[in-house]
């Protein structure tokens, strides 16, 4: 990786030895780990038999989200111009994210993110995260 390892321990239960952040929050998330499994998307790709147009929506809703995340992480960097280090960070971070959303618009002739009407789930993903 770049830089330090990070890692942020929790005390969620007094009788429980410390827990990771990362393993409290998947323990949390378990009713929404279920349900996204459950989903239309996933379930058609297991049994193969997503619809294709059904596909090009979520895919075309994902080149959005890789948008929406480099707009943010890019405010960010900016919002923390005396902290260098976290900056070069979310600066770095913001430039995978733009390489992943140019793929993605580049496979599915998206010129603009800007114009596309997203689904519910991903608008409302992207709504509750701040974006």
């Amino acid at each position: 990786g770049h830089g330090p390892d990070m890692c942020l321990m929790i005390q969620t239960d007094p009788t429980k030895s410390d827990q990771l952040l990362s393993d409290y929050l998947y323990d949390q998330t378990a009713e929404y780990q279920q349900l996204a499994l459950d989903s239309n998307f996933i379930y058609g790709l297991r049994e193969r038999c997503l619809d294709p147009s059904e596909f090009g929506g979520y895919m075309v809703d994902d080149s959005v989200y890789c948008y929406e995340v480099l707009k943010s992480l890019k405010i960010a960097a900016g919002r923390c111009s005396d902290n260098t280090t976290l900056r070069k960070f979310l600066n770095s971070k913001a430039e995978s994210w733009r390489g992943v959303g140019a793929r993605s618009c580049n496979t599915w002739h998206i010129k603009s993110a800007d114009g596309i009407k997203l689904g519910d789930p991903a608008s409302n993903y992207i709504a509750i995260s701040g974006m």
